[in-house]
């Protein structure tokens, strides 16, 4: 009888570590798939300006300038870049 218990209590640890091992898997894959899929959606060519500060010094201003888009900014790439569709 001992040997039965021991016997059933290691095939049902195999079982438990094989659905876990498993489990984690497919947990890892299907975060995998979903982090790629937004930015695969997006087209090839896209270009994305954030307000935020310089990192470096450029163009004679301090690093660590702050950066502010305004509409007058938009309409001034717009019109000096024909490609730019919005």
């Amino acid at each position: 009888m001992r040997d039965r218990l021991r016997s059933a209590l290691t095939m049902l640890g195999i079982v438990w570590g094989l659905a876990s091992v498993v489990l984690l898997l497919a947990y890892g894959r299907g975060w995998a798939e979903a982090s790629c899929m937004p930015s695969s959606t997006w087209e090839n060519n896209v270009i994305v300006l954030w307000p935020g500060q310089t990192s470096m010094q450029a163009g004679g201003q301090r690093a660590g300038k702050k950066v502010n888009y305004e509409y007058e900014d938009v309409e001034a790439i717009r019109d000096e870049v024909p490609i730019v569709r919005r």
